[in-house]
């Protein structure tokens, strides 16, 4: 079958995901710091050249890597912008780090409408680790309800009972 047309949309954020052949570390074992710092720096010196104003650059919002794959929410400055990052950073990643073949297939990436979706999408991406599994749930004195993005978005305790549900209506305010 053959490849379907990728759909290009430059200055519109996007969630690219592209997973790894050959993950950076098993299942029950953390993945190597040298490795991901190597990736931050690549990461890094993209977000430079999109701050600089640099034409074709990706403005990255954020990222995640993870040791089965790699996570962007960016905004590509032309039409060939992100997938010529993604290409870069497999190329950097297959001659610096595994020296094999480095994504599994083709990138997947999805279009945010700019305004509403771009915060939803980072604090997704935020809890991403957690929902794979890759991390564990900090619950402790560190962390506080009211430190986390969905407090600020109004998922405040006081409008939930211990259910989930929501309380009775208060009586309606004069």
């Amino acid at each position: 079958m053959a490849r379907l047309p990728r759909l290009y949309a430059p200055r519109i954020p996007q969630l690219a995901q592209a997973r790894f052949a050959h993950p950076l570390a098993p299942a029950d074992a953390p993945a190597p710091a040298t490795a991901l710092d190597r990736i931050r720096g690549w990461l890094a010196e993209e977000a430079g050249r999109a701050a600089a104003g640099e034409a074709g650059a990706v403005a990255l919002h954020g990222w995640i890597v993870l040791p089965d794959r790699i996570t962007l929410l960016a905004t590509p400055g032309d039409e060939a912008a992100l997938s010529r990052l993604m290409q870069a950073l497999g190329r950097r990643m297959g001659s610096g780090l595994m020296r094999t073949r480095v994504y599994t297939g083709r990138y997947r990436n999805a279009l945010l409408e700019p305004g509403r979706w771009v915060l939803p999408a980072m604090i997704w991406l935020e809890s991403l680790p957690v929902s794979t599994r890759s991390a564990r749930r900090r619950n402790g004195p560190g962390r506080r309800r009211r430190n986390t993005p969905g407090w600020a978005l109004g998922a405040r305790r006081d409008r939930l009972t211990r259910t989930g549900r929501r309380s009775r209506r208060e009586p309606a305010r004069p």
